[in-house]
């Protein structure tokens, strides 16, 4: 079984088949928008294949504003134990550039699916500390030039996702929340097939994020 098929199965036993137990203000469907910095960090290596050049590797990372969308269900489901699933959408411009002095690259990040879920523990009625667990699939632009051959190419990667936060309830049903995560991406590389030159890339992100939701 995939683990995309067993957290969308978990959210749907949140919301359909846990037990009754005493609501909390976090319980029920809900919608929001979140805004925050991200940190895209690479470790890449280049590959000259036959074109002369010389091999190297490279290393670091970019910062980049990180925005967008999120929907989910939670519940109270035992004492002060809250569990919920949630989809989100976000866009990222961080860009990171590297340059050798004869081999010159850049990578972008851009657009970001999650499935997630939150296991929370509400420390106050209206205040509560929750986990995150989820799946990404980030789309990457990538690109290499040594003066005569360009490489270039985009992937969507798959992602692990994991992260901690707080979220507190306001009036009217909205709360607001601030989040930290960090996920780690499958390797991706791009490469010539004349020249046979390759560029391998190891990435990671780490993401601090603010958010505001509306419960219905």
């Amino acid at each position: 079984m995939k683990l995309s098929t067993l957290l969308a199965g978990t959210a749907a036993l949140v919301a359909f088949s846990l037990p009754a137990t005493a609501q909390s203000v976090f319980d029920g469907a809900y919608v929001g928008a979140q805004i925050g910095i991200g940190k895209t960090s690479a470790d890449g290596n280049y590959e000259p294949g036959t074109s002369g050049n010389t091999a190297f590797s490279f290393s670091g990372d970019e910062n980049g504003l990180n925005g967008g969308l999120f929907a989910g269900y939670g519940k109270n489901i035992y004492q002060n134990f809250w569990l919920g699933g949630e989809v989100a959408y976000s866009r990222s411009d961080a860009e990171y550039k590297y340059d050798d002095g004869t081999v010159n690259g850049k990578i972008e990040q851009n657009e970001t699916w999650e499935i997630s879920l939150r296991p929370g523990y509400l420390i106050q009625p209206e205040t509560m500390i929750y986990g995150r667990l989820g799946l990404v699939k980030t789309n990457f632009d990538a690109y290499a030039s040594d003066g005569t051959t360009t490489i270039s190419g985009d992937k969507t990667l798959d992602g692990v996702r994991f992260g901690l936060g707080v979220e507190h309830s306001l009036q009217d049903n909205f709360s607001i929340r601030l989040d930290a995560s960090y996920t780690n991406y499958e390797d991706y590389s791009i490469s010539d097939s004349t020249t046979q030159e390759k560029v391998s890339i190891d990435g990671d992100e780490k993401i601090i994020r603010i958010g505001i939701a509306y419960r219905f």
